[in-house]
């Protein structure tokens, strides 16, 4: 199993987010996850790249702690509309350049580029890019490290239909040639592409507090 989640709960503050949560992804598979704002869809995304602890429960990434550098530098992770600061002198190339920090392995700059149709923009300031040129950038970026997990937050939100669609096409070029585990969060069923081989349906509920965590 390429993410093995058993019996994960997660609180903030006492309160539960996640309440025994299972399932396991295989290699190559592309799972979607849906459900209503606030069902903790972005942290299981968190606790698979290693950033989050499950407050009980185990996760496990190629068989080991997701925090692990040996593990991270196999994630590519695209969180949901990436902050910037506009003011901040930073080019497309200068982006995905990024994405290869802390890497175990990485991809030519300039084959990424070429391959999500960024060649041509790779000197553009990334200010003046529209939504869908910016996401196809971060997209780049976590595609820089060559990745054998990718981790997507809601990737088609804010862009208009014609981004969307164009971003949906670039990447399902990729994946017809590159094997690829993909995770990926959507709001809902509608928002999902057609690449989704599996669905994992989280459901809101009261949030209780949970005993013995403060």
């Amino acid at each position: 199993m390429v993410v093995d989640f058993q019996s994960v709960t997660l609180a903030y503050n006492g309160h539960i987010v996640l309440d025994g949560l299972s399932f396991a992804v295989e290699s190559g598979t592309f799972l979607g996850i849906v459900g209503p704002n606030g069902v903790g869809k972005t942290t299981v995304l968190r606790l698979a790249a290693g950033l989050l602890r499950p407050t009980r429960g185990r996760v496990s990434v190629f068989g080991q702690d997701p925090a692990s550098p040996r593990v991270r530098s196999r994630i590519g992770y695209l969180p949901q509309l990436p902050g910037t600061n506009d003011i901040f002198p930073v080019t497309v190339r200068d982006v995905v350049d990024m994405g290869l920090l802390g890497a175990a392995k990485s991809r030519p700059v300039d084959e990424v580029l070429q391959e999500l149709d960024l060649r041509d923009i790779q000197d553009a300031p990334l200010a003046a890019l529209s939504g869908g040129q910016r996401q196809l950038t971060f997209l780049a970026r976590a595609l820089a490290r060559d990745p054998d997990l990718l981790l997507l937050d809601e990737p088609t939100t804010g862009l208009s239909p014609m981004a969307k669609e164009h971003f949906l096409a670039r990447l399902k070029e990729l994946l017809e040639r590159r094997r690829m585990t993909v995770i990926a969060v959507y709001h809902d069923v509608e928002d999902m592409n057609p690449l989704t081989d599996r669905i994992l349906r989280l459901t809101s509920r009261p949030s209780p507090r949970l005993r013995g965590v403060r």
